[in-house]
């Protein structure tokens, strides 16, 4: 993304991470980053254009962050997941792009809005979790994010704040059931994990 599409995409986030997403238009994207309504269109004919800059820009951000974590973990097996948790343990000020409940907000109301600006977040979860499921204990670390998920939608609806004490207990034990000991398979053989071997059929008797 060129680097002025970038200012202009890190502004509507802005914008919808501290008034909402229905606040974020055209105008009020174009006075925040100084730039005229034609100007700004030039680099966004619509405002589903805007939005869709937007959704990728926090996914690729959440994304960005999750690996940066993974790259310290020495252990291939669970590394992804358990990087996921340690960000959402882990948000980093009330409009940071990688606080995932405040991101997770804005996913929730485009979905409600504008649910078929969805479409490139739905591609991206989707190769993720086609991802996950490819390793041995791939379920195991799917039904972690899911928990993962739910967490932060009742951090999201009041339910539980993000301080909360319990959250960190809840978060604490999905990392601790995610230690490369605690897996229920034996690892992966790459030369056979897509591929069973066939026990050999007894021919009967005659």
């Amino acid at each position: 993304m060129p680097v002025q599409q970038r200012d202009i995409v890190e502004a509507a986030v802005q914008i919808a991470l501290s008034q909402g997403v229905q606040k974020v238009t055209i105008e009020s994207v174009a006075r925040a980053v100084g730039l005229t309504k034609p100007g700004l269109l030039h680099h966004f004919p619509s405002k589903d254009a805007l939005l869709t800059g937007m959704l990728t820009y926090i996914g690729q951000s959440l994304e960005g962050s999750v690996a940066a974590i993974a790259s310290q973990d020495p252990v291939p097996r669970g590394r992804w997941i358990r990087s996921l948790i340690k960000v959402a343990m882990d948000h980093r000020g009330p409009t940071a792009p990688t606080d995932p409940v405040r991101a997770f907000k804005v996913l929730l109301t485009v979905s409600v809005n504008n649910p078929e600006l969805m479409k490139p977040v739905q591609q991206q979860v989707r190769a993720m979790v086609r991802r996950i499921l490819e390793e041995a204990d791939g379920e195991q670390e799917l039904t972690a994010w899911l928990a993962v998920d739910g967490l932060l939608l009742w951090q999201h609806l009041g339910i539980l704040e993000s301080n909360d004490p319990l959250a960190l207990k809840i978060f604490q034990s999905l990392l601790g059931g995610l230690e490369p000991s605690s897996f229920t398979h034996a690892p992966a053989n790459p030369t056979t994990s897509k591929a069973r071997k066939k026990k050999p059929t007894r021919r009967k008797p005659v």
